[in-house]
């Protein structure tokens, strides 16, 4: 732990660890915060500024837990940190443009069929335009391939015990923000989020000479804010469009399918010289 403090009430403090659990995990965690004050107090060019950073990177051991996954790579902060610290002694930081960080987790559950499931927390912010960009979060899931029509001992057979299907599920919420409005109720203005659900189900099967295979995939979209277009007829005469946002829960679905069919030639060619 260090601090500092100025005689004209600026003062700042750091705070780094680092950590490790014998085959479990290690990493490292360090948060810097500065106040700054510039001039007197009472003068017109009187400025109080706060700035922060974070930074914290953590890792897994992949023998603790194989079927679960935590990782983590955090930097960020105020824009002008490193440019403006009163205490900056890696001048290399003053010339970094962007800062990014991701978080994740991951979990499969073993049998028949699996299921897999993984979060995940991105973060990315230009210090040149202060503009934000945050996932908050990514969500992932997924069922592996079943059989549903299959028998329990033997070959599968025919159109109906071939028939397979997964399911998928993907989710997401983005957010583009500031630097000024980041960790504020502000940020979530912006928000935008929606759900994936799909559905892919395939068969094959024989028929004398021919294989034929066919397949669907089934997609529905959950989100919770749409636009609603119209012609509008301007002062002028003429027509414009017109958008209005909707908020509130909506669905939409789209569907696709394919076939086909295929064959094996085999011949024999005799050359005489």
């Amino acid at each position: 732990m260090l601090g500092d403090y100025f005689t004209n009430g600026s003062y700042g403090g750091r705070v780094e660890s680092n950590y490790k659990a014998r085959y479990k995990y290690n990493g490292s965690v360090r948060f810097l915060y500065e106040n700054q004050l510039q001039s007197e107090r009472g003068f017109s060019d009187f400025a109080q500024t706060s700035r922060y950073n974070l930074n914290w990177q953590h890792a897994q051991d992949g023998k603790s837990n194989p079927s679960s996954r935590f990782s983590a790579s955090v930097n960020l902060g105020s824009s002008q940190f490193f440019r403006q610290s009163f205490n900056q002694v890696n001048q290399s930081a003053t010339l970094v443009n962007n800062l990014s960080s991701s978080i994740s987790y991951s979990k499969a559950f073993p049998g028949e069929p699996q299921v897999n499931f993984s979060a995940s927390v991105t973060h990315n912010q230009n210090t040149n335009t202060d503009v934000v960009n945050l996932t908050l979060p990514t969500l992932q899931g997924s069922v592996s391939r079943v059989f549903p029509f299959a028998p329990k001992e033997g070959t599968k057979k025919g159109v109906i015990e071939n028939i397979n299907l997964q399911y998928n599920l993907r989710g997401e919420n983005r957010i583009a923000t500031t630097d000024e409005d980041f960790f504020t109720e502000k940020m979530f203005d912006s928000a935008v989020m929606g759900l994936q659900h799909s559905i892919p189900i395939a068969t094959n099967f024989k028929a004398g000479y021919f294989s034929f295979s066919a397949n669907a995939n089934y997609e529905e979209n959950w989100v919770f804010e749409t636009y609603r277009q119209s012609l509008v007829e301007n002062e002028s005469g003429a027509f414009e469009t017109a958008r209005d946002t909707i908020n509130g829960f909506d669905t939409y679905r789209t569907y696709s399918y394919g076939a086909s069919v295929g064959t094996t030639v085999y011949g024999r060619s005799l050359i005489h010289i």
